[in-house]
């Protein structure tokens, strides 16, 4: 019968010492068993068993037993095996473990012993190759009595490795992982711990190796004592010097981001309270750094969306109640017939009225702002100047004179555009302020600085503003002024000289391009006035001989626009006392009588466009600086803000039509 032989080779690791070689339990074992065909090859166990055919030869082996075993995979065949338990059958009975390889790597040998140990471990192969060394050796639970940490912990005694970890954070990030490990610091140098080696004469089965060590350690027992305390004075000072630069070099950035924030603000002072006993407030602004985007306040000062209704709502309400507010009759109604007068010619007071509503309202807030606990060094000059440009939205009546009877709303539409245009080139110097931020910075270059999206929107704010702000001035001197009027009357007669020469050169091209409609109409209207002839002379006919057939006339000439019409001159004194309400004067008449020509009403729609443009700009002016300055513009009272603005507002529009 043809028998199969089997053999299992066994390996134990070498010294990581001494390298001695190794002892006499630690070589090679040669176990053979045969086993005949007819029993099916060798016995296997388990899922995860396997057998390792070798070659055929005698079963020459004693017999004997041994108890179940654990071995390292060093050679290349048993380490394809690893994980697995090989349970063989032979003249010998046993059951052998195959462990996982100890990992090589510093980072995840180390972890063995305990988690996350710090990524500067990595040079230890290249500093201290015999601490590696003996780590690999502690790796292995089989080689050692004691638990992976201790032995590590011990091999720390005999070589310590002072050039490991030394930059920056280095030292504390393995001494934070090292000393919790092996108790604490004074271990190491405790003398008594080092003069009693007996206490590590048996960390290893192989008694070369606890040889060895004991002498290494008897070796470095007085260069530890010493070398204890330099390494963790150098960790100590490593780390101290490395935490004063860190908090140095945060200290700058700060300093520089706070600087480049105030920086893009386009007037050096700002409105918070400066007595924070007083007011009760806690104020607490977070710089900008790179790492974060986001600003965070501690601070009971108004949102930005409340900062920003005190100009909405006055805006809201002004524009809302123009449409009773400018009307000429509901002032009639108010003033008891005193005040909206058709034609009236004081437009051009009541503007500078408009303006001067605006400011005093302005000025009540700016000292009322002042007066409130913590704000006495605000300086009322500089914040009436800057609310001087907030967006107001009285102009917009236009509109109304536009959908409803142009003479109810014609005056305020004519002085209210004026009012705004004043008011928005006294408050030109802030919005020229804050384009200029874009200019000293470099508009694309405001993309890398602290808040770049409201700075640059309130960049852009200011620009459309005054981009605005010119069209509307240009367009105001054409309507208000009598140079304005005569440039537009020269150009327009200009316009029509051309459009005539046009018209003669192309009549003159296609004068010899006649068709059927050009006899057919003339022809139509020399019937239609032959028709007309024919039914007038019997008319006449008939009254001279019927009485009664027409109407007595009148022995005056009444009062009528016909006439007047015809007229160059405005209507007279006398005339106007003579009218009644029922007959008074026209749209045309009413608009001429007022200095205007009578296409006044779409030259007027063409100015509020125009005024659209600067509005918006200063909405984004206003939306970007708040957002900007954050708890540095802090209003407070801001209800009171938003009455005294919305009342004035709606006394000048008022005004407006009744004067």
């Amino acid at each position: 019968m043809h028998e199969k032989h089997w053999y299992l080779v066994l390996s134990r690791s070498h010294d990581c010492f001494g390298g001695e070689g190794a002892s006499e339990d630690e070589k090679m074992y040669e176990d053979k068993a045969k086993q005949s065909s007819d029993e099916g090859g060798p016995k296997q166990e388990g899922k995860n068993m396997r057998q390792i055919p070798v070659d055929n030869g005698n079963d020459n082996a004693a017999a004997a037993s041994f108890e179940p075993h654990s071995i390292q995979p060093v050679d290349a065949v048993l380490s394809s095996y690893s994980g697995y338990t090989l349970t063989f059958k032979s003249s010998y009975d046993g059951v052998y473990d195959v462990l996982q390889p100890a990992p090589t790597a510093p980072v995840e040998m180390l972890s063995i012993f305990k988690e996350n140990p710090p990524s500067c471990v990595e040079n230890i192969t290249e500093l201290c190759p015999e601490l590696y060394s003996s780590a690999y050796l502690c790796s292995n639970p089989f080689n050692v009595t004691i638990s992976r940490p201790d032995c590590y912990c011990v091999m720390l005694l005999g070589n310590a490795c002072p050039g490991l970890c030394l930059e920056g954070r280095q030292p504390d990030d393995y001494l934070g992982w090292t000393v919790p490990m092996c108790d604490d610091g004074s271990a190491f140098a405790n003398s008594a711990a080092f003069g009693n080696v007996s206490v590590f004469a048996n960390i290893s089965k192989s008694s070369s190796i606890n040889g060895t060590f004991i002498a290494r350690v008897k070796e470095y027992n007085a260069t530890w004592k010493e070398l204890w305390p330099n390494y963790k004075n150098t960790s100590e000072t490593a780390y101290l010097n490395d935490k004063n630069e860190s908090e140095t070099a945060y200290l700058n950035h700060k300093n520089a981001s706070e600087t480049a924030y105030l920086s893009i603000i386009p007037w050096k002072w700002s409105l918070e309270p400066q007595n924070i006993a007083q007011t009760g407030w806690t104020t607490n602004i977070t710089v900008w750094t790179p790492n974060t985007t986001v600003w965070t306040t501690n601070s009971t000062c108004p949102s930005v969306k409340r900062k920003l209704l005190i100009f909405a709502i006055p805006n809201a309400i002004t524009f809302g109640s123009s449409i009773i507010l400018a009307n000429r009759k509901f002032a009639q109604f108010v003033t008891c017939t005193l005040g909206g007068r058709k034609g009236s010619q004081s437009w051009a007071s009541m503007a500078i009225l408009g303006v001067l509503l605006d400011l005093i309202a302005t000025y009540i807030n700016a000292r009322y702002v002042k007066k409130q606990p913590g704000y006495e060094d605000v300086i009322i000059g500089k914040l009436f100047m800057l609310w001087t440009a907030r967006p107001r939205l009285g102009w917009p009546v236009v509109v109304w004179a536009l959908f409803f009877d142009t003479t109810d709303y014609i005056s305020a539409a004519i002085a209210l555009p004026l009012t705004e245009v004043i008011l928005q080139i006294i408050g030109v110097v802030y919005i020229g302020w804050a384009a200029d931020v874009g200019r000293r910075h470099g508009y694309s270059s405001l993309q890398k600085s602290p808040h770049k999206s409201d700075a640059r929107m309130m960049c852009a704010g200011a620009i459309v503003a005054l981009l605005g702000l010119g069209f509307a001035l240009s367009w105001a001197f054409i309507i208000y002024t009598p140079v304005g009027r005569k440039l537009i009357e020269n150009f327009q007669r200009t316009a029509r000289f051309f459009t005539q020469c046009f018209d003669s050169i192309g009549r003159f091209i296609l004068a010899p391009v006649r068709t059927t409609h050009d006899f057919v109409i003339p022809l139509f209207f020399v019937i239609w006035g032959l028709g007309l002839r024919l039914y007038y002379y019997p008319a006449w006919v008939l009254s001279k001989l019927v009485p009664g057939w027409s109407r007595e006339k009148p022995a005056l000439r009444p009062i009528s626009n016909a006439w007047r019409m015809k007229r160059s001159a405005r209507t007279t004194g006398t005339e106007l006392m003579t009218k009644t309400e029922r007959e008074a004067l026209t749209q045309e008449e009413a608009i001429v009588q007022m200095g205007f020509s009578e296409n006044i009403p779409r030259r007027l729609a063409y100015h509020a466009m125009l005024l659209i443009v600067p509005y918006l700009g200063q909405w984004l002016l206003w939306v970007g600086f708040v957002t900007l300055s954050q708890d540095h513009y802090c209003p407070p009272k801001l209800s009171y803000l938003t009455a005294v603005w919305s009342v004035f507002s709606c006394i000048s529009v008022f005004l407006s039509a009744a004067v």
